[in-house]
């Protein structure tokens, strides 16, 4: 049976939240503690058979979890990379796991291996079941030429929109100065080839920086990537950036046609750039930009918001759009100090969700993303000490901007949070996001002291999340006219878990599973993470 988490989750809850406006958008279903080894998360895959599969990594071992979707517990696992138990084959441990493969009516596992007879980088697949056990036997898909394992190159793979195919892309191993060739191959659900094309990129490999993750597969086939192409020393122009982006079509059947696209801002530099393909005409890009002031470099921060609509059928950019970012709006979330001296964000606000809408405009969805290390002295009460390193994850404000079909901006909004924890790599912060009808909704862990009507609702004044376990679960419901508002779900402390936002996974339009840390006390009254009674949390937004 389901715990169901609705307005007030228990009377002690309701006491340590009761000056909280508690929100009717969002229904919460609790699973029961499922155990997971200490240092290891559910990576949730989708839907099959009736259950939620996901997977568990610990160590080298890989194994496939089956979940009820009515009460979130387990009701099988299968070992599919490890060791041998009960007589089921595996995969051995001297694979690397790569990644999973879950399209439309199949799934498979992923690994590589050097072959040191050949010489060369070998990425196989397997196929595994509803009820998670491997199907068929290792099946080779491509390979790489490599003198060696530490310059072995490596293989991306992206799924299309409709999951009925994939891309795998061969990055062959860096030659320095050397022009490279990508290869670019195309399956269906059943690992038949259905294209196959090595693509001369348009520049040298040394000017020529591809981000892989942002490669993609349209249903009709067409490889779609973004380039950065820093300019080389004779092409710099004084009062221009130093770099542009190019949006690069690619067609893998037969030789490969390559179509460029130049995605540049005169006298402004890109700083972050996103970009969506669908079924239409049109091809949506849009990021931040940073004014370039007398050399070929920019101010380093954001400016600004760019809009680039581009014709499929006629290889034309039909709108471009321009937006500098108000004075007010700068200030708001920097200082009036800096505003005034006409500086702008930090770059490190990222692009994180790109939704395209109904009317052929977009939200994008940034979010401020800083990792950094600390060392530090850590005095022994005997007497010396020894030094420290840290990792930091800090995870602040949400930025969504809402762009016109014409390329107008139509409004921005900033969603005030502070997020820091160490050595967890981020994982109780950041956020997961849905939209229904007109709305978007965000939630993330927050500090209970940001939460109620006596909250000042100015950004200075925001409060710090470092404490996930005393944390609170919220949620923003951001309305079409930009405007938005913030309410409590539940207190992790009383839920007696952390979620864990970063693992969202959308099973629906309307319905997120979320992994959530269990906690317990220890000698000391305090609460801590605690693997054994990790647990899985349905939302259901109305």
């Amino acid at each position: 049976m389901r715990k169901k988490t609705t307005t007030i989750i228990t009377a002690l809850l309701f006491i340590s939240v009761a000056s909280y406006s508690q929100s009717s958008e969002v229904n919460v279903y609790w699973g029961k503690p499922n155990p997971i080894k200490r240092g290891s998360n559910i990576n949730l895959l989708g839907e099959r058979g009736g259950n939620l599969l996901g997977y568990i990594k610990s160590g080298k071992t890989v194994t496939i979890t089956r979940y009820s979707p009515d009460d979130l517990q387990i009701n099988g696992t299968a070992t599919i990379i490890g060791r041998e138990s009960q007589g089921t084959d595996v995969i051995p441990k001297d694979y690397i796991f790569d990644k999973m493969l879950f399209l439309k009516n199949k799934a498979y596992v992923c690994v590589n291996q050097y072959d040191k007879s050949t010489k060369s980088n070998v990425l196989y697949m397997e196929e595994f079941g509803v009820d998670g056990n491997l199907i068929g036997g290792l099946k080779k898909i491509s390979s790489l030429s490599a003198k060696n394992r530490s310059n072995d190159g490596g293989f991306d793979i992206v799924v299309s929109k409709d999951s009925t195919k994939f891309l795998i892309v061969d990055i062959p191993p860096f030659e320095k100065y050397s022009g490279e060739k990508f290869g670019f191959q195309i399956y269906d659900e059943n690992l038949n080839q259905v294209d196959n094309a090595q693509v001369a990129l348009p520049n040298n490999f040394k000017y020529f920086i591809v981000p892989i993750e942002e490669i993609a597969l349209s249903n009709d086939g067409i490889v779609y990537m973004i380039a950065k192409n820093v300019k080389q020393k004779d092409d710099k122009t004084k009062g221009e950036a130093s770099y542009f982006f190019q949006l690069l079509a690619i067609d893998p059947h037969g030789s490969g046609d390559v179509t460029t696209y130049d995605l540049k801002l005169p006298q402004k530099a890109i700083t972050d750039i996103a970009y969506n393909v669908d079924d239409s005409n049109y091809i949506i890009c849009s990021g931040f930009y940073g004014n370039v002031k007398n050399t070929q470099y920019s101010t380093g921060q954001i400016d600004g918001i760019f809009y680039f609509r581009i014709n499929k059928k006629t290889k034309e950019i039909s709108s471009t759009g321009l937006k500098a970012l108000d004075h007010d709006f700068i200030a708001d979330i920097t200082s009036q100090k800096d505003a005034n001296k006409g500086k702008g964000l930090s770059n490190n606000f990222t692009l994180v969700k790109f939704v395209r809408k109904t009317d052929g405009g977009a939200m994008l969805v940034s979010e401020y993303r800083d990792t950094y290390t600390v060392t530090e002295w850590v005095a022994n009460p005997h007497g010396g000490g020894h030094m420290e390193t840290h990792v930091v994850f800090v995870r602040n404000n949400i930025l969504v901007i809402n762009v016109n079909p014409d390329g107008t901006i139509k409004w921005y909004a900033n969603i005030p949070k502070r997020q820091a924890s160490e050595d967890d790599n981020g994982i109780y912060s950041s956020f997961f996001m849905s939209t229904h009808g007109d709305k978007m909704y965000f939630i993330y862990n927050d500090n209970p002291k940001n939460v109620g009507p006596e909250v000042d609702p100015n950004e200075k004044h925001v409060q710090g999340m470092g404490n996930p376990i005393k944390s609170v679960a919220v949620l923003i419901e951001l309305s079409e006219s930009g405007i938005y508002t913030k309410n409590a779900i539940f207190s992790n402390k009383d839920a007696k878990n952390i979620l864990e936002p970063k693992l969202a996974f959308k099973v629906n339009d309307h319905e997120f599973v979320v992994p959530a840390m269990g906690t317990k006390g220890n000698c000391c009254f305090w609460r801590v993470p605690d693997a054994k009674k990790y647990t899985l949390a349905r939302f259901d937004f109305q």
